[in-house]
Parts: C-alpha cells; structure tokens; sequence
C-alpha cells in the first residue's frame, strides 16, 4: 500500500503519493476464498467487488437479505459460481459482496445464506467493516530515498527500507522479479537489506502451424521494455488484527 517545488509544499505532497500507493489489493484469489470472514477492512470512495468473498458448502446455495446498517456503506452481490459434482470432482462453489464506503466509518453488512430453492435457511451473518483511510505503509526507501507506486529508477540494487504507519505491524517482504526466460521469480528479504531490482521485462511468445497447412499458421510474442519489480508487504492490520498485503512496484529499463 504508497522533492517539489518549493520547502511548504514537500510535506504535502509526500504524504499524497505515500497514500496513494499504499492502497493493498483486496482482490481474493480462489485459492484464498473460505469461510465468510467477521471483520475486513476497506477503503472509502473506493468500491471492492470481492470485498467478501466465500465458498458456499452446499451448491446452489444464494444469499438473501443483503443489507447494511447505514447508508454511507453500499453492498451488492457481484458474483455466484455454481458447480455440480457432475461437472467437477473438486466443485468450486462460491460468492461474492461488493462494497463502496462513502465516507469514513464503522459499518456492518449482514446477509442470510438459503437453500437453492430458498426454502431452507442455512445461516445468518453479520460482518464488519473498517472505511477507513489512512495507510498502512508510511514510507518504502531505495538506498534512503523515498520510492511510490510505478516509479522509475536506473539502480541495479539498492537498500529497501519498510515503515509501517502506527499501528499497523510488519510481518514479511517478498520481492518478485522475471528472469531472462520471462519466469516469475520470487524471494522473501528482510527489511533493511539490499534487494537486486529486475533486469528483465516481463515476456510472453506463442506460435502454431497447422499440420494439415502449412500456410495456416500463427506466431505472437511479447517483451515489455520496463524490468518490474514488485514489493510485497504484508502487515497486520490496525482494525481487523489480520494479514493484509500491499503492494509496490519500481520498474528500471529492461536488459
């Protein structure tokens, strides 16, 4: 989560760049989707379309009587995946609530999970939700300069330094880069080490050629010119006392 013109307006615009680039990602992967969580925290006047997100036990199961308790917050069903076991030996079944907080504050969302056919209630659930805006990072430094979200440098290493804003607890570093082959690389440092930034862009190529024409044929590929590196935080967060993770990226030109 994220030296101008004149001494009165640094602070300023510090302090904007750092919370803009500090946002985390809230999207959940379905690998991360479980049971419906008691507590979660977001951003207001920003929506989250995953902001809850959960795997149903039974298919076909839907919610009902999605309200909240005020009407600064805003939740919508934005997603139902059902799969029979027919279909899929391992069926992922699952749902999401989308959120927009219009203002700051302490709110609840509550739903009921029902049956297919809406006959049999399952359960009943209340969430709550953190609006809240600060930021959880209060600054990230390459070789003690302040770094924001996609920025450029032309270092090839540097020292990484984290500080979490108060409140809000450190918990790990991991650093992601491509290889030459344009494969993912992945490495977890320590706070306060020297990270080697990447040198290779991130590249794709495919090619097909029909066996029955020769003539039929296509080829792609691609190779981005900017070496990204990506900077994981992960932190406990302030409201929820749960794991979160934001994350930065600082590109140089790629080899």
């Amino acid at each position: 989560m994220r030296l101008f013109k004149k001494i009165s307006s640094m602070v300023l615009a510090l302090a904007m760049a750092i919370t803009l680039m500090a946002v985390p990602n809230a999207t959940v992967s379905a690998a991360d989707r479980g049971s419906i969580p008691s507590k979660i925290r977001i951003y207001p006047g920003s929506y989250d379309n995953y902001a809850i997100e959960f795997s149903y036990k039974n298919a076909g199961d839907q919610i009902k009587n999605l309200k909240t308790n005020n009407k600064n917050l805003i939740a919508r069903q934005t997603a139902q995946r059902e799969e029979s076991e027919a279909y899929s030996s391992d069926p992922d079944n699952y749902a999401s609530i989308g959120l927009y907080a219009k203002k700051e504050g302490k709110y609840t969302v509550s739903f009921d999970i029902y049956s297919k056919n809406g006959k049999v209630k399952r359960s009943s659930h209340k969430v709550t939700v953190y609006a809240k805006s600060d930021s959880p990072v209060n600054y990230v430094k390459l070789d003690g300069k302040y770094t924001w979200d996609y920025s450029m440098t032309t270092k090839k290493s540097a020292k990484l330094s984290v500080k979490m804003a108060k409140g809000y607890t450190l918990k790990s570093i991991q650093i992601r880069t491509y290889d030459k082959n344009g494969k993912e690389v992945v490495k977890k440092v320590k706070n306060n080490q020297k990270i080697t930034l990447g040198q290779y862009g991130y590249s794709y190529s495919y090619s097909y050629q029909s066996s029955y024409n020769p003539e039929s044929y296509y080829s792609y590929w691609s190779k981005n010119m900017n070496a990204q590196t990506l900077i994981e935080i992960t932190y406990k967060d302030k409201y929820t006392k749960q794991l979160d993770t934001t994350t930065y990226s600082v590109s140089r030109l790629s080899n």
